[in-house]
C-alpha cells in the first residue's frame, strides 16, 4: 500500500524534534503546542496518511511528569486516535493498518490490542474523555451476539461497528430472517390494532422487520453524529463502514405470512406450506396476492413488496362476487380471466377461505383456476405463530391414493362431519357445552376417528353450504403421514 507522505507530516516530525530540545521550564508550552499541532490531523483521522501516525508518535513524546494535565490530555488523545484507527482497520482485512498503528504506538501487532484496551480502561472515568473511552472499549470488545447498541449520541463507535458487522452478515447469510429476528421486538405485542406492514406477519416476521428498522436507525445516528462533527463518525462514513445503500438491497421474506390470510388459525397440524401466491375466498369477493416480503427505503421505513403485483396483505386486488350465488359448482363470469391476469407465472398457488364464505365457493374458484391454467397447489390456514399450514392440493391418481377401496372418506356437512372407511361409519355432529355457547365442529373427535387410518389416504368432500373455513380445517386436521385429497368438485 502506498502511504500518503505530506509536507505537513514532515513538518510534524521537525516540530517534534525541536520540542525535544525545549527546556523543562517550557514544558507546559511544549505540551500545549503539541496538542495544537496534532489536533487538525487527528480530526481528519485518515488511516492512509503518514501524518496520522506521526501525530500519534508526537503525542507519545510528551513527558508524563511535566504539565501533567496537558500530558494526560496528550496521552488520552493518542489512545483514542489509536483505538479509532483500530476500529477502522478491523473493516480492512489484510491492509497492514494494524502494523502501522502498533509501530506508531510503540507496541507490536501482538500486544497492541492489550495496550490500547489497558489505556482505554484507565480513561473510563475521565470527565473529558471518559464517554469516548467507554464507547471505544465496548466497540473493540464487541463480538457476534453482542447487545444491540442504542442510538445514544455518545456511542458512535459501537453503532458503526454493529452496523458494519450486520451489513456484512446480511449480505452473505442464507437466513436473513433469523439474523434480524434476534435484534428486534414485536411491535404488535401490546399494540391494538397491529399497524401495517407488521399486521401481515406473525411474531417472528414482525421482530425481523423491527430488527432491520433498528439497523437503519443506528446508521442514521452515525450520519447525524458525522454532521455534528464527530471525528470517528465522519471517518466511518468516509470509509464506507455505514452504507445504507447496501442495506436497501436486503429483502426480508417472512415465512409467517399467515396473518395476511385474515382468518383464524388452523385446527390440527397439517404441513408448513410455501407458496408464490394466494387466493383467499370470501363471502362477497375473491382476493389474490403474491406472498409478501419487505423492503426498506433510504430512511429504513418498511414497505411491502413481492415478486409481482398485487401483494398479499397490501392494496388488495379483489374480484367482487355476484350477489345471491347458489351453492352449486358453476363458472363465475370473469373470475378465470381475473386469476389468469393476477397470477400469471405463479407455480405455487395456495387457496384459503375467510370464515363467512360457503364451501361451494372453493369449488367455483377451483373451476376458475382450472380454466385459467392457474395451478392450486395447497389449501392453507394461518397456523401457530402465523406460519401457514395446510395440505397439498395436487391431482392424485388412483395409484397414488391407493384406490377408492382403501381411502378414508371425510364428509363436511353444515351440521358436522361424517367418516367412512376408518372403522364403522361415524357421524360427528356439532357440539356445544351449554345453551349460552355457539355450536362448534368436533375437530377433536375427527382427529380421534382418523387415528386408525395408518397410511391410508383421506379424501375430504363437502356440502356446498358448509363453511369453507371448516373444510380447510377439516383437511388440515385429517393431515397425517398419509396423503390427503380435497375434492374441489
Amino acid at each position: 500500500m502506498t502511504h500518503r507522505t505530506t509536507a505537513r507530516s514532515r513538518g510534524l516530525l521537525a516540530f517534534a524534534l525541536a520540542l525535544a530540545t525545549t527546556a523543562p521550564a517550557s514544558a507546559q508550552s511544549y505540551a500545549r503546542r503539541t496538542l495544537e499541532a496534532t489536533r487538525s490531523t487527528l480530526d481528519r483521522l485518515d488511516p492512509d496518511a503518514d501524518e496520522t501516525y506521526e501525530a500519534i508518535r508526537t503525542l507519545g513524546r510528551v513527558p508524563p511528569d511535566v504539565a501533567r494535565e496537558l500530558a494526560r490530555r496528550a496521552r488520552a488523545e493518542r489512545t483514542l486516535a489509536a483505538a479509532d484507527l483500530m476500529l477502522l482497520a478491523s473493516t480492512r482485512h489484510g491492509s497492514g493498518l494494524r502494523e502501522r498503528i502498533a509501530e506508531s504506538y510503540g507496541a507490536t501487532p501482538e500486544t497492541i490490542d492489550a495496550r490500547i484496551a489497558s489505556d482505554l480502561t484507565a480513561l473510563r472515568e475521565s470527565a473529558r474523555h471518559g464517554a469516548a473511552a467507554r464507547d471505544a472499549l465496548a466497540a473493540l470488545r464487541a463480538e457476534r451476539g453482542a447487545a444491540v447498541p442504542t442510538a445514544d449520541p455518545a456511542q458512535p463507535r459501537q453503532q458503526a461497528t454493529f452496523v458494519h458487522r450486520m451489513t456484512t452478515r446480511l449480505l452473505i447469510t442464507d437466513d436473513v430472517l433469523g439474523e434480524l429476528a434476534q435484534l428486534g421486538d414485536d411491535p404488535c405485542a401490546e399494540a391494538a390494532p397491529c399497524p401495517p406492514p407488521y399486521a401481515q406477519f406473525g411474531a417472528r416476521g414482525r421482530r425481523a422487520i423491527d430488527g432491520m428498522r433498528r439497523v437503519f436507525e443506528l446508521a442514521g445516528a452515525i450520519r447525524r453524529a458525522a454532521e455534528r462533527g464527530d471525528r470517528f463518525a465522519a471517518a466511518a462514513v468516509r470509509e464506507g463502514i455505514v452504507r445504507t445503500t447496501l442495506l436497501q438491497t436486503v429483502r426480508v421474506a417472512p415465512t409467517d405470512w399467515g396473518p395476511a390470510l385474515g382468518h383464524v388459525a388452523a385446527t390440527g397440524d397439517g404441513q408448513v406450506i410455501e407458496a408464490d401466491a394466494v387466493v383467499v375466498v370470501g363471502v362477497d369477493a375473491v382476493r389474490v396476492g403474491w406472498i409478501p416480503e419487505v423492503a426498506f427505503d433510504e430512511a429504513g421505513r418498511p414497505r411491502l413488496t413481492a415478486q409481482r403485483e398485487p401483494v398479499l396483505g397490501g392494496p388488495d386486488s379483489t374480484f367482487a362476487l355476484p350477489a345471491g350465488l347458489e351453492p352449486t359448482v358453476r363458472p363465475i363470469e370473469g373470475l378465470a380471466q381475473f386469476l389468469r391476469r393476477s397470477l400469471s407465472g405463479a407455480s405455487r398457488v395456495a387457496l384459503a377461505a375467510e370464515p363467512t364464505a360457503e364451501a361451494h365457493l372453493l369449488s367455483r374458484v377451483g373451476l376458475a383456476a382450472e380454466q385459467a391454467r392457474v395451478g392450486l397447489t395447497a389449501l392453507v390456514a394461518s397456523g401457530s405463530a402465523g406460519v401457514p399450514r395446510g395440505v397439498p392440493l395436487h391431482p392424485a391418481s388412483e395409484d397414488e391414493l391407493g384406490g377408492a377401496t382403501r381411502e378414508v372418506g371425510v364428509f363436511v356437512r353444515a351440521g358436522g362431519f361424517s367418516v367412512r372407511g376408518a372403522g364403522p361409519y361415524l357421524s360427528l355432529p356439532r357440539l356445544r357445552e351449554s345453551a349460552q355457547e355457539a355450536w362448534r365442529f368436533d375437530y377433536a373427535g375427527l382427529r380421534r376417528a382418523l387415528t386408525a387410518r395408518t397410511d391410508r389416504p383421506v379424501v375430504v368432500r363437502y356440502m356446498g353450504i358448509a363453511p369453507a373455513e371448516t373444510v380447510v380445517h377439516a383437511a388440515v386436521t385429517a393431515a397425517g403421514d398419509g396423503p390427503v385429497r380435497l375434492e374441489l368438485r
